[in-house]
């Protein structure tokens, strides 16, 4: 989004901070930004997860698991514990 600000207005929203009572902020310009914005988001492509063909069984449920919960934020050992096989096993499957 940083990147997008930036190259709409050539400002970096991070580095270029208004703050203060006095500030009036330019509705045309907000509204004109955020037109800009969405009409970015729209035109994104949406990629789907492509996993290999997998068919060891421990890869199989690795995958399964991380599908069912894509935010998922366990050590990847931790998961590769759950499936039974060990980070390297499930390396080189994948």
């Amino acid at each position: 989004m940083r990147e997008r600000c930036r190259a709409d207005t050539g400002h970096d929203p991070q580095h270029d901070r208004i703050e203060g009572p006095d500030v009036r902020v330019d509705r045309d310009g907000l509204e004109d930004l955020i037109d800009v914005v969405l009409d970015q988001l729209r035109t994104v492509q949406l990629v789907q997860l492509q996993l290999p063909n997998l068919v060891d069984s421990r890869a199989t449920r690795l995958a399964e698991l991380l599908l069912a919960e894509p935010g998922n934020r366990q050590p990847v050992a931790q998961n590769c514990q759950t499936v039974g096989a060990s980070v390297r096993t499930l390396e080189r499957l994948f």
